[in-house]
């Protein structure tokens, strides 16, 4: 898990005996893979998949630093796979669609039940937002579900989350959605640091990251909530936003 990752780099850690780190469950910001190789010199790279769809993707130490960093590799040709628009149809190369699998490493059905993970169409869709560039390397973005809609405008909580990270006084940061009257959401930020609101705003303005894409609140914690597999808990986030909205 990314968080694990962030985590360990903010403590003395001694791994002598690693050769290579593999990361999942999250996209890992490329600062902070920057930061884990510069600190620790063991390459570190993502795979892609899921419990029951099985592995679809997987960078090496053997691949360039740059599609480490940014990508989970290429996808292998055991399994099936596309990336969708909203309407259902395949993206162009370059597009940001949802990651969609079939094929045999993709269970057939749960334990108990009488349906899998494939929707009726056949095909798994996985709830993330990818893209393949070029090289033929998948990228992943972020989770359908996370996207923030404010005032019809969408916003990518995963490309706030890494500038908030590049502030040298935030060590983590989790950007989730908050109801809004008039907008429908407004992006919260929750940032273990102590960064404050007008800190990072000036410091967003200066990486040029759109104005409607800022927190309209930065709320300092002392760890992020995780879930039980280690995950960042956005559901406990979105909670405590529109309690502290109150």
């Amino acid at each position: 898990m990314q968080t694990n990752v962030i985590r360990m780099l903010h403590h003395s850690i001694s791994l002598p005996d690693a050769r290579a780190v593999a990361v999942a469950g999250a996209p890992l910001p490329p600062e902070i893979a920057e930061r884990w190789e510069t600190t620790t010199g063991i390459p570190i790279s993502s795979f892609y998949g899921s419990m029951d769809a099985g592995q679809l993707a997987v960078a090496t130490p053997a691949d360039p630093q740059d599609k480490r960093w940014t990508t989970v590799g290429r996808p292998h040709d055991i399994a099936e796979w596309k990336i969708l628009d909203p309407a259902g149809g395949p993206v162009a190369t370059g597009q940001v669609g949802e990651v969609c699998m079939r094929g045999d490493l993709v269970q057939q059905r749960y334990w108990g039940e009488d349906f899998g993970p494939c929707a009726a169409d056949g095909w798994a869709h996985m709830g993330d937002l990818g893209f393949v560039d070029g090289d033929g390397y998948l990228h992943v973005v972020g989770r359908v579900k996370d996207i923030i809609i404010r005032g019809g405008a969408n916003i990518n909580p995963y490309e706030v989350e890494s500038v908030l990270r590049l502030h040298p006084s935030v060590r983590d940061a989790c950007v989730v959605g908050r109801a809004h009257p008039e907008l429908g959401e407004v992006p919260v930020a929750f940032i273990v640091g102590d960064a404050g609101k007008d800190e990072l705003d000036a410091f967003l303005g200066r990486r040029g990251l759109a104005h409607y894409k800022w927190p309209v609140a930065v709320h300092a914690v002392d760890e992020l909530p995780l879930s039980g597999p280690g995950k960042v808990n956005r559901s406990a986030l979105r909670e405590m936003a529109d309690a502290r909205a109150v």
